[in-house]
């Protein structure tokens, strides 16, 4: 499995991608820092990621604008799109939701609350 996480904030990354090799070893993690880099990545790269774990808050493009510029893509209507932030109101979760997200989570306050969270999403799930 291939998942990508768009991400402005490298330190995060790291930690998330370190955790998924942890819970999940066999999947594949592309990371792109720039929201509008990956749109572009996204456009010109087949097949797409099965994932996109997608920052809400991001300083070149909110993730909410970057999920509108994803979900306009055809080739990625059957990718699971996962937004994800420090915090997320729910008001925030219904408009990501209604804008195609597949899922809402908070960001985790420690290492291993990120590690179950991912291992809900990739340990005994078919590929």
């Amino acid at each position: 499995m291939n998942i990508l996480i768009i991400d402005d904030d490298a330190e995060d990354t790291e930690i998330f991608c370190h955790a998924l090799k942890e819970v999940a070893p066999d999947v594949n993690c592309l990371v792109v820092n720039d929201p509008k880099t990956a749109i572009a990545y996204l456009r010109d790269n087949q097949p797409p990621p099965q994932v996109i774990f997608l920052d809400a808050n991001m300083s070149l493009l909110s993730g909410r604008e970057c999920l509108i510029e994803l979900r306009k893509m055809h080739s990625l209507k059957d990718t699971r799109i996962i937004m994800y932030s420090g915090y997320v109101s729910e008001k925030q979760i219904a408009e990501y939701s209604q804008l195609g997200a597949s899922d809402v989570l908070n960001k985790p306050n420690s290492y291993d609350d990120l590690r179950k969270i991912l291992s809900t999403y990739f340990v005994s799930r078919p590929e």
